[in-house]
């Protein structure tokens, strides 16, 4: 019986399996001794939903092996406060898997330093990725009018940069902020 990517039905005994799924040979032997126990009528049994896991290649494995180093590096060197480090891990962690996403604080603090390191596209990458995946975040207007300053500054983008500076002005309470951003909005009509 092939399980791999399958949602199947198991009866669990006393409420519960504590069993790791992490192979089609494993689910098979688990699901075996599971109905083996059913039949013979021992104890109460319950059904639970449980999706079996993936299979992965020996590639697959690496590659989520040198993510989680990298990804542990990062938080060292921030912990350290080494930013440069940080930031550099951070592009090789992108590199690898684009789509892996850093703890708030950490991404906030890379992508601060790679604009402070004049890397805007990598910058704007990072700030983007923030505004995605924490887009709840309480200032991020800053975040918004960063990305505004780098789209109409550096990256010569001014659609991106009226998105980004229009969504920040309708949030900005800082006056000098705001300003900055109007101002910006401004140069950009012209």
């Amino acid at each position: 019986m092939k399980l791999i990517g399958k949602i199947f039905t198991i009866a669990v005994l006393a409420g519960s399996l504590h069993a790791c799924f992490d192979n089609t040979c494993k689910a098979n032997k688990a699901f075996d001794a599971l109905f083996t126990l059913s039949k013979h009528g021992c104890g109460r049994v319950k059904a639970k939903q449980v999706k079996a896991n993936e299979v992965k290649t020996a590639a697959q494995q690496q590659k989520e092996e040198e993510t989680r180093q990298i990804r542990d590096k990062i938080s060292k060197r921030i912990a350290e406060r080494n930013l440069p480090a940080a930031a550099g891990l951070y592009l090789e962690f992108t590199g690898l898997d684009s789509k892996q996403v850093l703890p708030r604080r950490h991404l906030l603090d890379i992508a601060n330093q790679l604009a402070s390191e004049n890397k805007h596209a990598e910058s704007a990458r990072a700030y983007e990725q923030f505004l995605t995946h924490y887009s709840t975040y309480e200032y991020s207007e800053q975040v918004e009018l960063m990305l505004g300053l780098l789209y109409s500054r550096y990256l010569k983008e001014p659609a991106l940069a009226a998105k980004h500076l229009e969504a920040a002005a309708k949030k900005l309470s800082d006056p000098a902020q705001l300003k900055m951003c109007q101002d910006e909005l401004a140069r950009l009509q012209n």
